[in-house]
């Protein structure tokens, strides 16, 4: 349970660095490092796949939807006729 809270506050960036040097001159720091890379890249691959699945529904609306311009096509074509 302790660590799990530590690792929270690690996240929010409330934590005390030299004691995780204390406990361990070696492994404290990297421990550190590797669990603040891997949150890292855990939560940059989210953001991405947020973007990349908005990306494809806008993309898709799009595709689906009609020009506005066509509008403007049609009633210059219909004024030249006449």
């Amino acid at each position: 349970m302790f660590c799990s809270l530590t690792q929270l506050r690690i996240i929010l960036g409330d934590f005390n660095f030299y004691e995780l040097e204390l406990a361990h001159p070696v492994l404290g720091p990297l421990y550190f490092i590797l669990y603040i890379v891997f949150v890292f890249l855990i939560l940059f691959n989210m953001f991405l796949a947020i973007i990349n699945d908005t990306y494809s529904s806008v993309k898709a609306e799009a595709a689906d939807g009609e020009n506005e311009f066509e509008v403007m096509d049609f009633f210059r074509n219909v004024s030249c006729l006449e």
